[in-house]
């Protein structure tokens, strides 16, 4: 499901921000981009996330800055600097570069700066951290949920119009198995031109014949299936995983059964439960 949250969390010398947004996947996908010098702080932050998330591609972005009056200290090592700068000069002489090195340029060389975020008490940092992430998830979490009741509503229609099909289906297959005999006895006694035909042996093949055209086994299946969608459905907690798997077992069958028959009433109204069940699974991709 799609979704954005963002979380603020401070400490007395630091002040952390975190974006959080989603969009629909399968899976759980977290892509984290923290600061420079926070690296030690992924597994954590990944694991505040998965507390409250368990599907869609995640992205989050956490910045952290200093506050006035906090104790970190920056030093510079001006003999360092020096040495760069000598060590620039020349080589722009030997490029025959007009422009002086800059002091921006000098402070960014490795080793010049001391105290900046690679030097930071991460501990110190990490409740700052925590809270942004814990804000800024559960807000993203709370728009999912809204998605998701929305989401729930229109699928519990939707499986509510696949069991009305079903019930179609079922009413018919009687009188489909009934005609579908008729027609068969038909055509075996026009084949046998006025023969007698073994009335023990007709009886036999017509009934073999019926029971491979029965689907009765697989409405029960979907029954079954619909019945713990449904359930699924109320029963709270994350269900998108549970439901994409029920509605592609609920696939299979149909389209078994939609194999088997050979009746065109039946045939018209599975055509009409599939067209349905993709809908189902194109909404259950976007559930928790």
């Amino acid at each position: 499901m799609t979704g954005y949250g963002r979380g603020e969390g401070r400490t007395t010398g630091h002040r952390a921000v975190a974006e959080v947004r989603s969009v629909n996947h399968r899976f759980f996908d977290l892509s984290l981009r923290l600061p420079r010098g926070y690296g030690g702080l992924e597994e954590r932050v990944r694991a505040a996330v998965q507390e409250q998330l368990t599907r869609g591609r995640v992205e989050l972005s956490l910045t952290v800055e200093r506050l006035a009056g906090g104790d970190g200290q920056v030093r510079v090592d001006a003999d360092l600097a020096e040495r760069y700068h000598e060590m620039l000069l020349q080589l722009g002489r030997r490029l025959a570069l007009s422009d002086p090195p800059r002091l921006d340029t000098i402070l960014t060389l490795p080793g010049v700066m001391a105290g900046g975020p690679q030097d930071e008490d991460l501990e110190a940092v990490y409740p700052a951290v925590h809270e942004a992430v814990t804000e800024g998830v559960g807000q993203l979490a709370a728009m999912r949920r809204r998605e998701g009741d929305r989401l729930c509503r229109d699928l519990a229609h939707r499986l509510s119009r696949l069991g009305q099909l079903m019930e179609e289906v079922s009413v018919a297959v009687p009188r489909a198995l009934e005609e579908g005999r008729a027609r068969l006895t038909e055509r075996l006694n026009a084949f046998g031109g006025g023969m007698e035909l073994d009335a023990a042996r007709l009886t036999t093949e017509v009934a073999l014949a019926a029971e491979r055209c029965d689907i009765t086994e697989e409405l029960v299946r979907v029954g079954s299936h619909l019945h713990e969608a449904g359930r699924t459905l109320t029963a709270g907690g994350p269900a998108g995983r549970r439901l994409d798997f029920l509605s592609q077992e609920i696939g299979r069958e149909l389209n078994t059964a939609a194999s088997k028959t050979g009746d065109l009433p039946i045939s018209r109204l599975l055509l009409d439960a599939r067209e349905e069940l993709e809908k189902v699974r194109e909404q259950v991709q976007n559930l928790e």
